[in-house]
């Protein structure tokens, strides 16, 4: 199975320039954070990436390496090269207890940081009523505390950028949104004597399932006013048929309709094709209608090995997927490749 054809910094050239037109004056910013830390013009402030100036430079990995530009390439099928799909869930009570459904990727990365596989992971974190951010771990009570779902965009690769940028022969994990896993993707893939960084330090890439991501900024000012100035402590949504999106205050549990919610989302998930991560070595989402169980999409082998590692260690539970659930994944993915895919056909000139 071939992977997604992905822009390379030995292509021709395309810089900031280029990024600028194409991507942040036609409002498709992913807000996944490859072009930040890697280049003083762009900044991660309060969930949106921003322009600092214009640069003038001809070339740059700003553009190789952005998903809404040079990273995004295509993939075969549904969901993308794999080995194997199972369901999956956590053995460990705190990730359980923490984590999104079966707690199978806080599980995961508290393996790979315990025996060795990598020496830090970038994960996702911060309170609902805060703007997401990449965060750098190493300990199992670090990655707990990430563990959840933040539905706003993160900016999270641009954390994997200041860890490329040390000197050091660490290798890293990252936990990311398919945009996200798209551009590390790219950077892992690239030629060393195109980048002013390793590689092959980029270990692990664990992928999330995702329909589409929230702009914070709308969703803080949605909030604020419908909760009349109350703090939210936690957001959810329930598999279907709920459409809702829950929020959990100090008074309780409030429900608001799921399409409201889905008008906050950032205009770039329109452009997304990729709803399972198929860029990554292992993806994990939800089973709907199993309660406390992660779909797992196995798709390298280093993927293979990890997930084999937790099973050996009785770190995790593994069962098959139903047959039904599985087509219902892979229509589910197939509408959002032929949506985005229409979305660039018909807006995606610049």
């Amino acid at each position: 199975m071939s992977r997604a054809n992905v822009q390379t910094m030995s292509e021709p050239a395309c810089g900031p320039s280029r990024l600028i037109q194409e991507v942040f004056d036609q409002d498709r910013c992913s807000v996944c954070g490859a072009c930040v830390n890697r280049c003083p013009y762009y900044a991660y402030h309060r969930g949106r990436v921003v322009v600092r100036d214009r640069c003038t430079l001809e070339e740059g990995s700003c553009y190789a390496f952005c998903p809404m530009a040079g990273a995004r390439g295509g993939f075969e099928g549904e969901l993308g090269p794999h080995k194997k799909v199972i369901i999956a869930r956590s053995n460990l009570r705190d990730m359980r207890k923490r984590g999104q459904s079966g707690g199978v990727v806080s599980t995961m990365v508290h393996l790979a940081l315990q025996d060795g596989l990598v020496g830090e992971a970038v994960l996702t974190s911060g309170h609902p009523e805060d703007p997401p951010h990449g965060v750098r771990v190493t300990t199992r009570g670090q990655i707990a505390a990430c563990a959840g779902s933040r539905y706003a965009q993160s900016g999270v690769v641009s954390v994997l950028n200041q860890a490329l940028a040390e000197p050091s022969k660490t290798k890293l994990l990252m936990v990311g949104t398919p945009c996200q896993i798209k551009a590390a993707s790219a950077m892992r893939q690239a030629p060393p004597e195109s980048v002013p960084f390793n590689p092959k330090r980029i270990g692990l890439l664990i992928g999330l399932f995702c329909t589409w991501a929230l702009d914070y900024r709308s969703l803080s000012k949605y909030l604020r006013f419908m909760l009349f100035g109350e703090r939210a402590s936690g957001y959810d949504i329930p598999p279907p048929p709920a459409d809702v999106f829950m929020v959990k205050t100090g008074d309780g549990l409030k429900a608001f309709p799921l399409e409201e919610i889905r008008k906050l989302r950032l205009n770039a998930c329109r452009f997304c094709d990729d709803m399972t991560s198929t860029m990554a070595d292992v993806s994990v989402g939800t089973v709907e209608g199993l309660d406390g169980w992660n779909t797992v999409i196995i798709r390298t082998s280093r993927g293979e090995k990890l997930v084999k590692k937790a099973e050996a260690d009785n770190l995790i539970t593994v069962d098959i997927l139903p047959k039904d659930d599985l087509e219902h994944l892979k229509e589910a993915a197939a509408g959002k490749k032929e949506r985005g895919q229409s979305a660039w056909a018909e807006n995606g000139a610049a």
